[in-house]
């Protein structure tokens, strides 16, 4: 029988050491982003994400780590550490590169002191209001034509009345002018549509840093799929009309939030089945109902 239990064991040791992985922490600024990747030899020089852990107790540095690297990672091998795109701008600096440990060890630590896109990138936060779906950035930099997806900002946080996108303007030096503006959706008329409204006049790049935050509160319109009522019963579960100037959603699962069409918030409710809202004046209204956003006119 002991025979039987040592043999089951070496076979199940075989079959899990393949599964065997390793564990990379990566120290870094603490003014570096919340993304950090991974690209070498070891994934084809692709991005593997770091997931962040903690900033320190003096908030000079943050942690990443990693437990998901394959075990061949080990071994002496070249890798570089990225903060946002893969792209040579936004490698580690001054080192350029690193090597792994030497086969057989199962975690690593590295610091990373600064990065080279700390004068070749400017992070872009803007805070709008939630009824935003999509965003993007125009400048006399990047082009003040009709915008595309090259321009479009990513979603970082969302909350009941705004949402922050940011957007990772490349340049040549840590305080490149710019002059720009934002865009609720996107049109083949650039601002005339989906355009900022207030504030009215473009942002500037103070150059006091890589990091800098702006808020518009307010579009000349927001852009949000046109949905009939024969189409939010059958796809979305939920039937959106307006009765006696009250708009009316049945379905609802979580929440409904209510915005004219600047994005300024009426009014949200947490809620569920039917939600009538408060009397609203005529004219065009975004209803997001389950973070799904419609357009209702109310006549």
């Amino acid at each position: 029988m002991k025979k039987y239990i040592i043999i089951l064991g070496l076979m199940l040791l075989s079959i899990t050491s393949g599964f065997a992985q390793f564990t990379l922490n990566v120290t870094v600024p603490a003014a570096t982003t919340d993304t950090c990747f991974v690209g070498g030899g070891f994934n084809g020089w692709t991005m593997t994400p770091l997931h962040y852990v903690s900033t320190s107790l003096d908030g000079t540095t943050k942690l990443f780590s990693s437990s998901t690297l394959p075990a061949t990672f080990a071994g002496n091998q070249n890798f570089y550490l990225y903060n946002a795109t893969n792209s040579w701008a936004s490698t580690s600096t001054p080192a350029l590169s690193f090597y792994s440990v030497a086969t057989g060890v199962t975690s690593q630590n590295v610091t990373v002191t600064a990065w080279k896109n700390a004068i070749n990138y400017t992070f872009i936060n803007v805070t709008v209001p939630s009824a935003v779906s999509e965003c993007y950035f125009i400048s006399d930099q990047v082009g003040w034509t009709l915008p595309t997806n090259a321009v479009k900002m990513t979603l970082k946080t969302t909350n009941t009345s705004t949402k922050v996108y940011s957007y990772d303007y490349r340049g040549s030096n840590s305080a490149h002018p710019f002059n720009g503006q934002f865009l609720a959706g996107l049109d083949g008329t650039t601002t005339n549509t989906y355009g900022q409204k207030t504030p009215a006049v473009n942002f500037t790049n103070p150059g006091t840093g890589n990091f800098l935050n702006f808020t518009v509160t307010e579009f000349k319109a927001i852009f949000a799929p046109v949905t009939t009522a024969l189409q939010n019963a059958s796809n979305d579960n939920a039937l959106i009309k307006v009765v006696d100037n009250k708009i009316v959603a049945e379905g609802v699962v979580s929440n409904v939030s209510i915005f004219d069409v600047h994005g300024s918030l009426i009014q949200s409710v947490n809620t569920k089945g039917v939600f009538s809202s408060k009397t609203l004046n005529s004219g065009l209204y975004i209803i997001r109902v389950d973070n799904k956003a419609y357009k209702q006119v109310v006549n």
